[in-house]
């Protein structure tokens, strides 16, 4: 609702304005409940008409403090990062890459940190749940949480990623974006966060 409101704020005006002067001294009937109602409803109806709807904050509590760590199945653990251990080689342009895990990694939209990019510029974010501490996870609520583990990727780089999520095997010359930079950027940066793996590079 948050991410929601504030990208309707940028087009509906009436989203920005504060409550009339006295709202709240009031003790009779006001007209705020039929206001209250009418902004709910073009709220519903941007939310009908297809808009996207972005819960970063929800997805980063998800995959930080309420996801379990990946276990079944899983290689051998680094037990000094507790990260899954990686391809012997990094990915380079002619390499064929494979998605790991994709239950525990989720892909999201949210604007960049203020301080960072104060235009409220949008960004890619991938969280997961391979570095969770499985002894201590959800052992109790009381407990300091972790920061969760992901990365952050220009909103440029979403057809990408959605093609890597999509697809068994992919060659990261095929990867849609502009440059083979950025390909293989996005292929090393999954590949050291341990997302994704070299199946196989050709000479």
């Amino acid at each position: 609702m948050p991410a929601l409101l504030h990208d309707s704020a940028k087009e509906k005006v009436d989203l920005r304005k504060g409550i009339p002067l006295q709202q709240l001294l009031c003790l009779g009937p006001t007209n705020a409940g039929s206001t209250l109602a009418g902004l709910l409803k073009d709220l519903a109806n941007r939310i009908e008409g297809g808009c996207q709807l972005r819960s970063c904050e929800m997805l980063r509590d998800f995959m930080g403090n309420r996801l379990p760590p990946y276990m079944k199945d899983s290689p051998p653990l680094n037990k000094e990062k507790g990260s899954t251990m990686k391809s012997v080689s990094p990915p380079n342009l002619n390499s064929t890459i494979r998605l790991q895990y994709q239950d525990y990694a989720a892909i999201t939209v949210d604007q960049a940190p203020k301080m960072l990019d104060p235009t409220d510029e949008l960004v890619i974010y991938v969280f997961h749940a391979l570095n969770n501490n499985r002894k201590s996870h959800m052992v109790s609520d009381t407990e300091e949480r972790s920061p969760v583990s992901g990365l952050r990727f220009p909103l440029s780089y979403m057809n990408a990623l959605k093609a890597i999520w999509e697809k068994k095997l992919l060659l990261v010359k095929d990867l849609p974006l502009e440059g083979d930079h950025d390909k293989v950027n996005l292929a090393i940066s999954l590949w050291t966060e341990g997302l994704i793996e070299n199946v196989h590079t050709e000479g």
